[in-house]
């Protein structure tokens, strides 16, 4: 292949720059840079960073395999790029895709093509060399890679090229390493639907150990909580991408899981699958189970609260309930009562208590207890005093006390 001297291309390249660009290219200084995005290519990792000004912050958002130029052949310093256009010729009658001219005769471009608009030429073994120096100068990049720059920053784009041991705060991506006889074939990467050869690593799924799996019911749920979504060829953050694709109920009655609506306020165990399509087509999905439960605290007891009544009254639960998020378990209330000079409290199940009669004046302990209607069954208890005054009859005389051992409907004594 015959070589064309460098400057020659410096020149072409220069004039396609100032053809495309005349007019509307305005040079930003660094201290008045308002751009969306900050490209910053580490020349010693071969990495280029993608930053983008979220919140009036420069935050790391994509991360790119690159090979810069042998031998320092590629200038540190900060530019701002002056141009772009899509296929474009390169020295040694070569072609790149997706070219953007940062300064110089030095460009964003794909790995090189043998032939202009021949995607099927390019050279594998040049591919294979991305994440380190192989050009003559420019910053060669997949062709995803290159054509996400191409398509997401505008001319004018800040990009700074320096040196340093330390890849970037993404990381440096593994790439993708191909085998094709001929040496020559299409970029793996080229999201061209023509593409036979696109190979691209799909999404990654992860759910955080911080997401609850087991569900308070009636609770506040975000299904999309905790839940993230990464593309391994660029780091980049897919989150907006991630779908919740199926939710599923089981259903105890047919022995299986059914279509479902997501609810905390229904109790039962959902699979959701959750979803993710990439920019380039690429999907992945992954199910996580979801457990919706009303065992993870003690029932409410309301209404238990000191009294007064007299001698002969019946009812030792009065206006007191209880209650757990998804049920009524007033009247699973066991209430204890201990009578003025026992030791022991009486065990009452809830119609007994309706029906126990404080026959004798005095001072009453009672305490009710109620266990939640699930494992572990989580106990909430109340104690309060019941103060008995003796009835007064018309007579001045007060009616013979019923025998606390004649009641009927109470349990057998047990100490507590």
């Amino acid at each position: 292949m015959k070589k064309r001297k460098k400057a020659v291309c410096i020149a072409l390249i220069l004039s396609l720059t100032l053809t495309m660009i005349l007019g509307s290219f305005q040079v930003s200084a660094a201290s008045s840079y308002t751009g969306k995005y900050w490209l910053k290519v580490n020349e010693q990792c071969n990495v280029v960073t993608a930053y983008k000004k979220i919140d009036g912050k420069w935050k790391p958002v994509r991360a790119m395999l690159c090979s810069v130029g042998t031998g320092g052949t590629t200038p540190n310093g900060t530019f701002y790029t002056k141009g772009k256009w899509n296929w474009g010729e390169l020295i040694n009658d070569v072609y790149g895709q997706y070219c953007t001219h940062i300064t110089g005769d030095i460009l964003f471009h794909s790995v090189y093509y043998m032939k202009k608009y021949d995607k099927s030429s390019q050279a594998t073994r040049q591919f294979n060399r991305l994440g380190t120096a192989a050009s003559h100068g420019c910053i060669r990049l997949s062709v995803m890679d290159a054509k996400w720059i191409y398509n997401t920053c505008k001319v004018g784009t800040k990009v700074t090229i320096y040196r340093s041991k330390s890849p970037g705060p993404l990381g440096k991506p593994s790439g993708i390493k191909v085998k094709y006889r001929g040496g020559q074939y299409w970029d793996p990467t080229d999201p061209d639907s023509r593409n036979p050869f696109f190979i691209l690593k799909k999404p990654v799924i992860t759910v955080s150990s911080k997401k609850n799996l087991t569900v308070q019911y009636g609770s506040n749920y975000n299904l999309k909580d905790y839940v993230y979504a990464k593309d391994p060829n660029t780091f980049m953050n897919l989150k907006s991408y991630l779908k919740v694709s199926k939710v599923q109920r089981f259903s105890v009655e047919k022995n299986k899981y059914v279509a479902a609506d997501f609810s905390t306020k229904k109790l039962g165990t959902y699979k959701v699958t959750y979803s993710v399509k990439d920019p380039y087509g690429k999907s992945a999905s992954k199910t996580v189970k979801i457990r919706v439960r009303d065992n993870m605290k003690a029932p409410v007891i309301s209404g238990a609260k000191n009294r007064t009544v007299t001698a002969g009254d019946r009812d030792a639960i009065g206006s007191v309930k209880a209650k757990q998020a998804s049920a009524d378990r007033t009247k699973q209330i066991v209430t204890y009562v201990k009578a003025p000079g026992s030791s022991q409290f009486t065990a009452l199940n809830y119609s007994a208590a309706k029906n126990y009669v404080f026959s004798k004046a005095g001072k009453y302990t009672v305490k009710y207890t109620v266990k939640n209607k699930y494992s572990p069954y989580k106990e909430a208890s109340k104690t309060v005093t019941v103060t008995v005054k003796e009835a007064v009859s018309e007579g001045g005389t007060s009616p013979e006390p019923v025998p606390e051992k004649e009641q009927s409907g109470t349990a057998a004594e047990k100490s507590v």
